[in-house]
């Protein structure tokens, strides 16, 4: 399944079920915004839900089961920007659960409360292998739960190096970036009550 429009905006995909593809099971490649896949199941597909590049954004993943993903359950290629993936459910046999695979910075990703299973002992020994430029500033990654619990490892963009992450440091990451907003807002108001004070003055 594809969009097959560059720029689409407003199509949903839903309720379908695909079995053996041998390249994405769905394509939402090159939409623009409000494309949604969700409550589809993908059985024996190699990469099955492609966002190869999403231009803005969102483009919405929810609620899809994912059984037998041959390689990256996620395909978040070619500077993408604007995925949300949420609730969804991926299995995987042999490589790690939760598996990202590109040298290409994504941007205002999204990807929360999603279950990425795989085998007892994935290849490699990880549980996470992101091996891409991520954006701090816009990118969230958390409340995602990843099994077997194994090592994981992240590509840093910041240092241009691998760093080795586990899942709890992405909710670690956006604490401290909620805990510095709050900071700022609670030094605006204060700033803002003593200007108030002096004009009264």
């Amino acid at each position: 399944m594809k969009v097959e429009t560059v720029g689409a905006r407003g199509d949903d995909f839903y309720g379908n079920d695909v079995n053996d593809a041998y390249d994405n099971a769905i394509e939402l490649d090159q939409s623009q915004g409000n494309t949604r896949a969700f409550r589809n199941r993908f059985t024996n597909t190699y990469m099955p839900i492609s966002f190869q590049p999403i231009f803005g954004g969102p483009s919405y993943a929810i609620r899809n089961v994912v059984i037998n993903a041959a390689v990256e359950q996620l395909k978040l290629h070619n500077s993408t920007v604007g995925p949300v993936i949420m609730n969804n459910t991926f299995m995987s046999a042999a490589y790690a659960p939760f598996q990202i695979l590109d040298d290409t910075t994504v941007h205002a990703v999204t990807i929360t409360n999603n279950l990425f299973v795989g085998p007892a002992t994935p290849q490699g020994g990880r549980s996470v292998n992101w091996d891409q430029p991520m954006d701090p500033a816009s990118d969230a990654i958390d409340w995602n739960g990843c099994t077997p619990k194994a090592n994981s490892t992240s590509a840093s963009a910041a240092r241009g190096a691998r760093t080795r992450i586990s899942p709890p440091s992405w909710r670690a990451e956006n604490t401290k970036r909620t805990a510095a907003s709050s900071r700022a807002r609670r030094s605006s108001r204060a700033a803002s009550s003593r200007r108030r004070a002096t004009r009264r003055a």
